[in-house]
């Protein structure tokens, strides 16, 4: 039996392996079809072809986009992209634009709490085609001594509300699906149950951004119980609407699965990939 992974993230966004590292584990474990969804950039997308070549892997060129509705954080996986797309390199860049501000105004508040780092002390070491988030700035606080973990990192620092946490400018999620569909792609919603609502207001909010223009949900995921799945894969059906999944795999010891599971020992049927196709 064929299994897949459309979710997981290399180090050219808050993952820890390299795109060809990913595909070589992923290709170890008999995935057949794989995707590097980083956030917000497409920068591994040509290693990853590349080594999934080699491999016999068959890869879906993919990125997950941070998105808001009013003040709810949404994240949109695109899938089938053209990756040489000028118009969605610049909506990414904008983006990108965005994190960098974020970045420079957290190192504000740590230089004003008494923490004397700044963003190059995290460049200077830093692959130069490689986004820098918060992880990275919570690892540079334990590098420096001045947490013990990264999770302390972000409960003391960088998590919401925390001392020097800034809140990132992020896309309308309409926009991000148009710019997705305009790059020959289809938009996904990703790990729907992170969201917090309630069974009706998920239905509710699915609707609308199936008008939008989504075209699938992500229901196999780590933070998705049997309940989750078994509502979603009913409600997708009911709406006409692909079904996707992944381990959202970063390569960390917090993370909750291995690559291409979404559950302990629980993989991904590759029979996803034949509805997907047919978008």
């Amino acid at each position: 039996m064929n299994y897949i992974d459309l979710h997981t993230h290399s180090s050219y966004s808050d993952g820890t392996l390299c795109p060809s590292a990913i595909v070589d584990a992923a290709s170890e474990k008999k995935i057949s079809t794989l995707s590097i969804t980083d956030h917000d950039t497409m920068a591994a997308t040509a290693e990853a072809i590349d080594c999934c070549k080699k491999c016999g892997v068959e890869y879906l060129p993919g990125v997950e986009i941070s998105t808001h509705i009013k003040t709810m954080s949404v994240h949109i996986l695109g899938y089938y992209l053209d990756h040489n797309s000028d118009p969605l390199l610049s909506f990414l860049e904008t983006i990108q634009q965005a994190r960098t501000e974020r970045n420079e105004k957290i190192f504000l508040r740590l230089n004003r709490l008494g923490i004397k780092l700044s963003l190059s002390d995290i460049s200077n070491s830093h692959n130069p085609s490689s986004q820098i988030g918060r992880p990275h700035i919570a690892q540079l606080l334990v590098n420096k001594r001045v947490v013990k973990s990264e999770r302390d990192a972000f409960s003391r620092y960088l998590k919401k509300n925390a001392a020097a946490y800034v809140q990132r400018a992020q896309m309308p999620t309409a926009t991000a699906i148009a710019a997705i569909r305009a790059a020959g792609g289809i938009a996904v919603l990703a790990h729907p149950a992170s969201l917090g609502l309630s069974e009706k207001s998920l239905a509710q909010l699915i609707d609308q951004l199936k008008e939008d223009g989504l075209t699938g949900v992500e229901i196999f995921h780590p933070l998705q119980s049997d309940k989750n799945i078994a509502f979603l894969e009913k409600l997708c059906h009911k709406n006409d609407l692909v079904t996707t999944g992944g381990s959202d795999f970063h390569g960390r010891d917090r993370d909750k699965t291995n690559i291409g599971e979404y559950g302990y020992n629980k993989l991904i049927s590759g029979s996803l990939i034949t509805a997907l196709n047919r978008y």
